[in-house]
C-alpha cells in the first residue's frame, strides 16, 4: 500500500491488519524517521506490518516494494490544491510518473493480481449535471486534478495495452480521525470548540445550500468496493456521496 502512513492510508493499514492480512505499507523516509499515522496503530498491529521505506518516484523502490505482492492498494499522491498552483511540477512528478512506477512494477511482477488506483472527485471540477455517473466529463480545474486526470488515464491505458487488472477510486471529500487539521470539518470543529456554537458559522452558498457532500472515512477505504468488486479500467464510487450540487470555481480556495 502506497503511502500508508497517510490518513486514509493508516486506516486501511490497520484495518487490514486486524484481518490478519500480510500488509506491506510503502513509506517515504523523513528526516524523524518515524512512521506517520502508523505510529498510532497498537504495538501488536504495528508488529504485523511490514514498512517498506521509499519514494514513488524511484522506480527501482517501487518494484522492490511489489515483489511478491498480490494486491496493490495505491493511494500515494500529493494534494494540497493551493500548493499546485505553486509547484505543479510536484504533482506531475508524483501523481502522474509515481503511478506509472506503480503501474509497470504492476505489470512486470509475477505475483500482482490487482491493483487499486485511488483518484479523486476534483477530476471532475464542477459538475454539469448531478447526480454525476461515472461517464462524467473530466474537467479539472487545477493543476493537482490535473495530475490526477493523468494518472487516472494511465491506469486506463494499462488495461488497454496490457489487459492489467486495474481498478481506479474516486471518492469525494472524506473526513475521520487522523485528518489533517487545515481540512473543512477539523476546521468547523475546531471553531466551534474555541469560539463557542454561538460564534461558529458553516459556508454557505447563495441558495442556502451546502456547496458539498463529504463521506466518513470507512466509505473511503479503497478495496472495500473498488477493490472488490470493480471492473478493470472503470472508474468506481460510492454512488451516495456525490449527490452534490453545482458550486462556484472555488478551487483556489479548497
Amino acid at each position: 500500500m502506497s503511502q500508508a502512513a497517510g490518513f486514509i492510508g493508516s486506516h486501511f493499514v490497520e484495518a487490514l491488519a486486524r484481518e490478519d492480512a500480510q500488509v506491506r505499507a510503502f513509506a517515504r523516509y523523513n528526516s524523524r524517521n518515524d512512521y506517520g499515522w502508523l505510529e498510532d496503530l497498537a504495538p501488536e498491529l504495528l508488529e504485523r506490518v511490514e514498512i517498506f521505506r521509499g519514494d514513488l518516484c524511484n522506480p527501482e523502490a517501487v518494484a522492490n516494494a511489489l515483489e511478491g505482492v498480490d494486491t496493490v492498494f495505491h493511494l500515494g499522491a500529493v494534494i494540497p490544491i493551493p500548493y499546485s498552483y505553486l509547484h505543479p511540477r510536484e504533482f506531475v512528478e508524483t501523481n502522474v510518473v509515481g503511478t506509472l512506477n506503480v503501474l509497470e512494477a504492476g505489470r512486470r511482477a509475477a505475483t500482482v493480481r490487482r491493483i487499486v488506483h485511488t483518484s479523486t472527485s476534483e477530476v471532475y471540477g464542477t459538475p454539469e449535471r448531478v447526480p454525476i455517473s461515472e461517464m462524467h466529463r473530466l474537467r479539472p480545474q487545477s493543476p493537482c486534478a490535473a495530475s490526477k486526470v493523468g494518472a487516472d488515464q494511465m491506469a486506463a491505458s494499462y488495461v488497454a495495452s496490457f489487459e492489467l487488472p486495474v481498478v481506479t477510486a474516486r471518492p469525494f471529500d472524506t473526513y475521520g480521525p487522523r485528518q489533517s487539521a487545515r481540512a473543512i470539518i477539523p476546521t468547523i470543529i475546531s471553531q466551534a470548540l474555541l469560539r463557542g456554537r454561538d460564534r461558529a458559522r458553516l459556508s454557505r452558498d447563495d441558495a442556502g445550500l451546502p456547496l458539498r457532500r463529504r463521506h466518513g472515512l470507512r466509505d473511503a477505504e479503497p478495496g472495500r468496493d473498488a477493490g472488490n468488486r470493480g471492473r478493470a479500467g472503470q472508474p468506481r464510487y460510492r454512488r451516495r456521496d456525490v449527490n452534490w450540487r453545482p458550486r462556484r470555481d472555488d478551487s483556489k480556495n479548497a
